[in-house]
C-alpha cells in the first residue's frame, strides 16, 4: 500500500499546476506511466490542489482524509504527483504541512517537497527544497529543475 508522494508546495498563483502540467502533460486528474531513474511508475496526477478545488464533486475542496481515500482506493498507481496551497486557507481546509502530515500518518511515504516561494514547516524526515522567484520563472524551467530534484527522466 505505501505509496510515494510527490509535493509541490506554494502560495495561490505560484505556478504550482501549471509546472506539473508541464513536468507531466496532465491537464486534470490523471493517471500516467511515469520514468524515473529507478524505473517506470505509474502515477495519479492531481494537477489542482485539493485544498483550491471547487467543483461539482468537491464544492468545498478535497479534505486530507478524502485524499487518503481517493489515493488508497487506486490499487494501479505507485505514486502521486500533487500540489498544495502552503499559504491563505480556503474552506478551513488545512495547508500544505496539514496534508503532508495526514499523508504521512496514513502510512504514505513523503518524496521531496518543492517549496514555492516561502518555506514551510515540513515534519523532520522529509526532504524538502526551496524554489524562488517561480513566477519569474517560465513553467518549463521550473519543471526541468523539479525533474532532476524528482529524477524524472
Amino acid at each position: 500500500m505505501i505509496k510515494k508522494i510527490y509535493v509541490i508546495a506554494g502560495a495561490p498563483h505560484s505556478r504550482k499546476s501549471t509546472t506539473i502540467r508541464a513536468l507531466t502533460g496532465a491537464y486534470q486528474l490523471s493517471r500516467f506511466e511515469l520514468a524515473f531513474a529507478e524505473g517506470n511508475e505509474r502515477a495519479l496526477i492531481l494537477t489542482t490542489s485539493p485544498n483550491e478545488v471547487e467543483s461539482t464533486e468537491f464544492p468545498i475542496g478535497i479534505n486530507p482524509n478524502q485524499l487518503i481515500d481517493m489515493i488508497k482506493n487506486e490499487s494501479e498507481i505507485d505514486c502521486v504527483i500533487l500540489t498544495l496551497r502552503s499559504v491563505n486557507a480556503l474552506h478551513n481546509l488545512p495547508l500544505a504541512n496539514g496534508y503532508i502530515l495526514a499523508l504521512l500518518h496514513a502510512g504514505f511515504e513523503i518524496a521531496t517537497v518543492v517549496m514555492y516561494n516561502t518555506e514551510i514547516e515540513i515534519p523532520s524526515g522529509v526532504e524538502a527544497v526551496l524554489i524562488q522567484n517561480t513566477a519569474d520563472t517560465p513553467s518549463n524551467a521550473l519543471a526541468n529543475e523539479i525533474r532532476q530534484i524528482w529524477s524524472l527522466i
